[in-house]
């Protein structure tokens, strides 16, 4: 494939300073020193720049040789002073990448030095899952600097646009991706540039690369586009990054979240759950969740997972359960949890708990070692009452 200098995406909107801080160009040094800025590319490591396979030699059989990152336009001076350029001091393609075949389209540049991290260069996060379930992708490319968004569509339904081919023998098949927009396309240009949706992840919003793109048909056309799936060479790249030096690979960073508590009309329970709801939610269920999506694993909340809230009393704190989590994943993040409020089920949980229990007090009293005798707490009747040892007035809480 000839990538073509300059391109970018069709009909795309200009990207933001810092928003895609992961996006790299590769270059090729032309004997007049100038250089010819021909594909995409992904900072995925300090070191290391994940892109197409396709993209490691151009139309004269010459492998790219710089990468740049930190500037949204290539062709100005204007922010060059947050730009960062290396050397490629290594090309890794894929094995089983053949150029004459469109299959396995991913590869690897080590640059000959460290990226210095800031809020223009920053690597993104790669995309596990094999399942694909946001409505919308953004990709990213270079020329005059923007994004388009995409729908994922099936393969199925992309092979009607793609039937094998010469270089598409065995068709589509699960290592492809597809996107679409009725009015946007990707163009050659953006080879081996980012398929991408943005996650909370520690803190912030994080761009994950979901696939790398491959090929597609002319640009501007609104056909698919067609791009590597990044989940199907996961193992591969992390792999590889590893044994070419790359450390640290498998470090976490614990997550700290919080999912509010939504309204029925603002409750979006997932297509895949909607017949277990034929009348909408009930007044036994509550919903939780956020409409940004979470990283998948960051939070699993199972079902019968219970659902908290903090209750302050005096100057401690306590953590009360309020209901349990029935369906929805990630902690309702991207997928609204919906969970059966244990409130509306007191009664019978006291008759199989409590089969003997007899409300003979105007009080509430209970044990409970977290509180000490003189805290203050609230009676049944809403009082506000000082804790004290049994059998005292009755006032007691």
């Amino acid at each position: 494939m000839d990538p073509t200098s300059g391109s970018s995406p069709a009909n795309g909107q200009p990207t933001r300073f810092r928003e895609y801080a992961h996006m790299a160009a590769l270059g090729w040094t032309e004997p007049d020193g100038s250089i010819l800025w021909q594909c995409g590319g992904s900072l995925i490591w300090d070191n290391f720049v994940l892109t197409a396979a396709h993209c490691v030699l151009d139309a004269r059989n010459r492998a790219p040789d710089v990468i740049r990152l930190g500037d949204l336009d290539l062709y100005s001076a204007e922010d060059d002073r947050y730009a960062q350029q290396f050397g490629i001091a290594q090309i890794i393609r894929h094995p089983e990448h053949k150029f004459a075949a469109s299959y396995h389209d991913v590869a690897l540049l080590k640059l000959d030095g460290k990226v210095t991290l800031d809020q223009t260069v920053l690597p993104a996060c790669l995309w596990r899952d094999h399942e694909v379930r946001f409505k919308r992708l953004i990709a990213t490319g270079w020329g005059n600097t923007g994004f388009v968004e995409l729908t994922p569509i099936q393969t199925a339904q992309c092979s009607e646009w793609y039937p094998p081919s010469r270089k598409l023998r065995q068709g589509l098949q699960d290592q492809h991706l597809c996107a679409v927009d009725e009015l946007m396309d990707t163009c050659e240009g953006d080879s081996g540039g980012p398929l991408q949706f943005k996650l909370m992840h520690n803190s912030r919003m994080t761009p994950f690369v979901i696939g790398v793109t491959s090929f597609g048909s002319v640009c501007g056309t609104s056909n698919p586009g067609v791009y590597t799936r990044v989940s199907s060479y996961h193992d591969w790249i992390v792999a590889t990054m590893r044994n070419h030096g790359a450390v640290g690979l498998d470090e976490q960073l614990p997550h700290v979240i919080k999912s509010p508590v939504l309204s029925e009309d603002d409750c979006i329970i997932s297509e895949r759950y909607l017949p277990r709801f034929p009348h909408g939610l009930m007044r036994e269920q509550v919903c939780v969740g956020n409409d940004v999506f979470l990283v998948p694993g960051a939070c699993d909340l199972q079902i019968g997972g219970v659902l908290d809230i903090s209750m302050y009393r005096g100057l401690s704190t306590y953590q009360t359960t309020v209901a349990l989590s029935a369906v929805g994943r990630d902690c309702g993040f991207g997928e609204h949890i919906i969970a059966t409020r244990l409130a509306s089920h007191t009664e019978w949980m006291k008759s199989i708990l409590l089969p003997k229990y007899r409300d003979t007090l105007s009080a509430l009293r209970y044990n409970d070692s977290d509180l000490a005798e003189g805290d203050q707490c609230t009676c049944s009747d809403g009082r506000l009452g000082r804790c004290v040892a049994f059998g005292t007035e009755p006032y007691a809480c």
